[in-house]
């Protein structure tokens, strides 16, 4: 039930199912797989994925799409070389990583559990081949931590240990893990004003979207009547859904552009981002504002110039299809 679930938002947890099944196979123990229930739970899997199937390939298998993408993107975030030692920073270092490695040997030398321990390096070497993301294989981290938690917790812990002041190892770890990953947002918002950009800072990025917004709400209000707004990136058409649900916005960039184009009745566009896309389809083009989010925070939306495109010239069943993009 929880893999029919995690199918409806993404497949990754096919490559999981794919890589335990054939450790429990070549490790035993192979009486799980005559289970009834698993193969019952397997095709209550399959049953609540064939809607999602049928519209991948009624829309050209945007995943498969999506997949290369994700793996382009990899090169430049320094691909297999890149891999593992973001996987182990995102351990948070020092306690997760040394309990990571240690769970890992624990549950390959434990002959019930080994098919677990062979999971996870499977599925590590899986999207670290295939050009997956180091976060791919956060999941798996719960697991090792506590298969070496419970390794140590049944040995006598020797009596120099018991003595070590560990609070200090606890805490560098989980600075690294808050303040380097920016994994949660415990820095006030003047803290990242007036830094360079950094691409890749989640947190960052997230800052001032309401006030962004704004820009868009008083460049439409000074746009022609009919104007629809066009957003170069999934993220700023979430931004306008979420603080101006009003207005009428969409996106041709990744899973937003199968929410639908504009209506062809409408009329004037003004677009968020880089206009050269839809510019030969325009007769008028001409910058109208930018996206400021007042904070003096530099990310990815700041500084991004607002135009108001008039005149079009063909249908955005054409245009649609031509700037579509992952």
């Amino acid at each position: 039930m929880v893999t029919a679930a995690a199918l409806q938002v993404k497949f990754l947890v096919v490559g999981f199912w794919a890589v335990a099944l054939a450790a429990v196979l070549v490790a035993g123990p192979r009486e799980m797989l005559r289970r009834p229930a698993l193969w019952a739970g397997g095709a209550i899997a399959v049953l609540a994925t064939v809607p999602t199937l049928l519209w991948q390939a009624d829309n050209g298998w945007p995943q498969l799409e999506m997949g290369r993408v994700v793996a382009a993107e990899s090169v430049y975030a320094g691909g297999m070389i890149g891999f593992l030692p973001l996987a182990v920073f995102l351990t948070g270092l020092l306690i997760g990583s040394v309990l990571a490695v240690h769970g890992t040997a624990a549950l390959l030398r434990d002959r019930a559990y080994r098919f677990l321990g062979l999971t996870v390096l499977g599925v590590v070497v899986l999207f670290l081949v295939t050009g997956g993301r180091p976060y791919y294989v956060a999941g798996l981290f719960p697991l090792v931590w506590a298969a070496s938690a419970t390794a140590i917790e049944r040995r006598r812990p020797a009596v120099w240990w018991r003595w070590v002041p560990t609070w200090p190892v606890y805490a560098l770890s989980t600075l690294v893990v808050l303040g380097v990953l920016h994994v949660l947002p415990i820095k006030p918002v003047s803290a990242h004003a007036d830094q360079p950009l950094q691409i890749g800072n989640f947190q960052r990025d997230e800052i001032g979207w309401p006030e962004m917004v704004e820009d868009v709400v008083a460049a439409h209000r000074a746009a022609p009547p009919g104007t629809v707004v066009v957003a170069g990136s999934y993220w700023t058409v979430s931004a306008i859904q979420q603080y101006a649900p009003d207005l009428p916005s969409y996106s041709p960039h990744r899973g937003a552009a199968f929410f639908g184009a504009p209506p062809e009745d409408s009329g004037a566009v003004l677009l968020v981002g880089d206009p050269s896309p839809l510019v030969p389809a325009f007769t008028s083009v001409r910058q109208v504002g930018a996206l400021g989010n007042g904070q003096r925070v530099a990310n990815l939306t700041q500084g991004t110039p607002i135009f108001l495109l008039e005149g079009r010239t063909r249908p955005w069943a054409e245009l649609w299809r031509e700037t579509r993009s992952m």
